[in-house]
């Protein structure tokens, strides 16, 4: 048992101190643009489970001989004593159980839920689907920017999502077409094919995978949920950068994500996979009020940091967090 709080403590303690390291550094660099801010988050979110064999074979064998400086021993603070035998272990277990808790309630079934649907989209059903003269009008109209299949389901669900990990498609339930207008819906069109491009399908897997590793992490819990949201807003971000119709983009969302379709719960424009509006547990984005926050960003999204210095600014930004965690034992 003792093996495992410290594992829980030195783990935890080292994404804490890791995510406010990485808010202190966009703040001082000024990274407002969400589609950079979510590498420096998929940083901090990497390196504790990436490091978790050193910290096992430096608790079990007790080599601290190669580090002898130390941002944090959280040893001693494991039995601080808090009230009548209550010690800080105690606390510890108490929100790692809380964190296993929101894990395999929120997070464990929309994942299975995202594997199934991007594994056995019914192809043979889209295939078969016949497009109306004004949904063709509509589809001929944005077709050629998208270079990705196009489906239109006869779905009762107005929704808009990128579906498929190695082949992937954009699908359109046929509600949307008369819901959006043609910019609308190319706007829309546009966000999912950022995903597809981004391969959000992919690394969202291998960062779930991670997630599961830290199952127990609240940090970690907050961070990976960040991460999401962050990602929704990047291809936001993507369809602004090249295209004008930033007003369109806003109507679509939220004549798809009107409140009454929220509470409804009835999936509006988002992601067929890792990110996915039918995954709305893991998106805070699925309330109402979420929706008018994206919006408000949307409507401030500007500038861009040059791609050589971002990249610089990464690499320093992983060295260092290397180095933190290394240090917290």
């Amino acid at each position: 048992m003792d093996f495992i709080v410290s594992i829980f403590a030195v783990s935890t303690a080292q994404a804490f101190f890791l995510a406010l390291f990485t808010e202190a550094l966009l703040k001082v660099w000024k990274v407002r643009l969400h589609s950079q801010r979510i590498l420096f988050h998929a940083a901090a979110f990497i390196v504790p489970p990436a490091i978790m064999p050193f910290n096992v074979y430096r608790i079990l064998s007790g080599d601290e001989s190669a580090f002898d400086f130390h941002i944090l021993d959280v040893q001693p603070w494991l039995n601080l004593a808090i009230y009548q035998g209550i010690t800080m272990s105690h606390v510890l277990l108490f929100f790692c159980a809380i964190s296993l808790i929101l894990f395999a309630v929120q997070e464990i079934p929309p994942f299975i839920a995202h594997i199934r649907g991007v594994l056995s989209i019914d192809r043979s059903a889209a295939g078969k689907q016949e497009s109306s003269a004004e949904a063709e009008g509509v589809i001929n109209c944005i077709a050629s920017e998208f270079p990705y299949k196009i489906n239109i389901l006869d779905d009762a669900a107005a929704a808009v999502y990128a579906a498929g990990l190695f082949a992937p498609e954009i699908v359109i339930d046929r509600p949307v077409l008369s819901r959006l207008t043609t910019g609308e819906l190319r706007l829309v069109m546009m966000h999912e094919a950022a995903h597809i491009i981004r391969r959000d399908n992919l690394w969202g897997l291998a960062l779930f995978s991670l997630r599961v590793i830290l199952f127990f992490n609240p940090v970690s819990m907050v961070l990976f949920r960040r991460i999401i949201q962050e990602n929704e807003i990047a291809c936001d971000e993507y369809a602004l950068k090249r295209s004008d119709g930033r007003e369109d983009l806003i109507n679509g969302i939220e004549k798809l994500y009107s409140h009454e379709t929220v509470a409804g719960s009835i999936p509006g424009e988002g992601n067929y996979g890792w990110l996915s509006h039918k995954t709305a547990a893991l998106d805070n984005f699925s309330s109402y009020s979420g929706i008018i926050e994206r919006i408000e960003k949307i409507r401030k999204m500007s500038g861009f940091i040059p791609v050589d210095l971002l990249l610089f600014r990464l690499l320093l930004a992983l060295v260092s967090l290397a180095g933190i965690a290394i240090c917290i034992k």
